[in-house]
């Protein structure tokens, strides 16, 4: 709604211009990731899928990764590589991401 009302935006506020869409646009997103590359995919009704990923290519390293649940807790969360339940608390999910690497994290509610 907000992006589609063409309203002009002067060049020296666009930057905070955008920072507050994408502030407003992540609060209605069920799933926000901090401190990682990411994307998530919804697999059905009670599952979702992110993809979580070390973003340094020229500089590779650890990066640790919040999973941050706006509007719905999860039950459960998995690494679907090493089958690793990981600790859902009031936060989120808090895990780390291997230099140079991605992690699979499946999401059921």
């Amino acid at each position: 709604k907000g992006y589609l009302q063409r309203k002009p935006v002067a060049a020296n506020k666009f930057g905070a211009h955008m920072a507050s869409v994408s502030q407003k646009g992540a609060q209605q997103m069920p799933i926000q990731v901090t401190g990682a590359a990411w994307s998530a995919i919804r697999l059905d009704d009670k599952h979702v899928r992110v993809i979580l990923m070390d973003q340094g290519y020229l500089d590779p390293q650890a990066r640790q990764a919040r999973i941050i649940f706006n509007h719905q807790q999860p039950k459960r969360a998995t690494d679907i590589l090493s089958q690793q339940r990981l600790n859902i608390n009031a936060s989120g999910v808090e895990l780390t991401v291997p230099a140079g690497s991605l992690r699979f994290i499946d999401i059921a509610y």
